[in-house]
């Protein structure tokens, strides 16, 4: 990757694009875009505003903080690329999507380069140690002036647990390996064939249903994928089913776990924590003071919740706007 893909490229200036919102965050793609297009950055809240009064775009680059739904599908259709900046679609409706088929440049299947980008499992192992080892609250002390190392005893060690992974893709697998370096037992949840057989082939063995995988772990992470359509694959029976600590991590997306049901069931099972970097409200284009979920956390230790920071990493950024650019000016240049 890096800059080899602009040798031999036409310049396309009089070609213009709008960048939405956190669409392309590193600087260096910024530079390179601009020799090549003529960039229009905006808020997401001006978008509607915008498209209104100008459609001339070649292309629309978007990421998750911008939703695009029905109401704007009339305009956009006069726009030949979406753009964004993602694996993952739900910020798009289904009709969208639909419409703009392979104009729609995305992250998904893209293993070239998302084979490379380790940053959203790091953070799924992150909210993992930070359970374990009580860090935040070890820090808070030593800030307060206090160096009592007899508080922060941990109960056990990660390599006496068991981790169980929901799902066997690229970051399943990363996740998985993080816990073979850590000396844990691992197990797998996945309902694609072909992942089964290349988990057995790595050494893992795999169980048959996510209730097995609940009634066997210490810790669960979530790494599916996720359709807006479909339902939550953790839901209160799943979670009824944790009768020891137990730590459910999500870094994938929000609508994949029931979040009432995490509410209701943190409620009644001192034993259940939740570590979350998604929430059900971001795949529905409200505001994260519409999530129940989160409302909840104020007064709720238990439940952890990070900003969907887990591919936010300028290193990682820039390997994939620069993938995405690469496919926009090849696609531009062909016509």
């Amino acid at each position: 990757m890096g800059f080899k893909f602009l040798v031999g490229k036409t310049l396309l200036l009089k070609n213009k694009i709008l960048v939405v919102g956190d669409a392309i965050v590193n600087d260096k793609t910024f530079e390179i875009i601009q020799k090549y297009l003529l960039v229009v950055k905006i808020e997401p809240t001006r978008l509607k505003s915008i498209l209104s009064n100008e459609t001339d775009f070649k292309a629309i680059w978007i990421h998750l903080d911008t939703f695009i739904d029905e109401s704007l599908l009339a305009t956009i259709k006069e726009i030949p690329y979406l753009i964004s900046t993602t694996t993952g679609l739900t910020h798009i409706c289904r009709e969208a999507q639909d419409y703009y088929g392979p104009n729609l440049i995305c992250l998904k299947n893209r293993n070239r380069v998302l084979s490379k980008v380790t940053s959203t499992a790091e953070h799924a192992w992150m909210l993992i140690m930070s359970w374990n080892n009580h860090i935040e609250k070890s820090f808070e002390s030593v800030f307060n002036g206090l160096w009592q190392r007899s508080q922060f005893f941990r109960a056990s060690q990660l390599s006496t647990k068991t981790l169980g992974v929901i799902g066997f893709g690229r970051l399943g697998r990363m996740v998985a390996s993080y816990g073979v370096a850590f000396k844990m037992k691992v197990l797998i949840y996945e309902i694609d064939k072909e992942a089964i057989v290349s988990a057995k082939e790595n050494g893992f063995e795999v169980v048959n249903s996510i209730n097995e995988l609940f009634l066997k772990s210490d810790i669960i992470s979530i790494h599916a994928s996720f359709d807006k359509d479909s339902d939550p694959i953790i839901t209160k029976e799943i979670l009824s089913l944790a009768s020891k600590p137990m730590l459910l991590v999500n870094t994938a997306r929000g609508g994949l776990v029931d979040e009432e049901a995490v509410i209701q069931q943190v409620k009644t099972n001192p034993q259940l924590y939740y570590s979350t970097d998604v929430l059900m409200f971001e795949d529905d284009g409200d505001k994260l003071q519409d999530s129940k979920l989160w409302k909840f956390s104020l007064t709720e230790e238990r439940i952890k919740i990070s900003p969907h920071i887990g591919g936010a990493n300028l290193e990682a950024a820039f390997l994939c706007e620069s993938e995405l650019l690469e496919v926009l000016l090849d696609k531009l240049d062909s016509h």
